[in-house]
């Protein structure tokens, strides 16, 4: 369903984003997390329709 594939879509995303921040100790740890928090909170709205 597509509900499912955007789910697994975010997943990525939410793996992608972490291994950034591992990558990446000099970014902007604010801007990351707040990044991960949307994608996490779009994975939520969607596993709720």
């Amino acid at each position: 369903s597509t509900v499912l594939k955007n789910t697994s879509l975010l997943e990525r995303e939410i793996h992608a984003a972490e291994c950034f921040m591992r990558t990446w100790p000099e970014a902007s740890t604010s801007l990351a997390n707040k990044m991960v928090e949307l994608v996490h909170l779009s994975k939520s709205l969607l596993e709720a329709k």
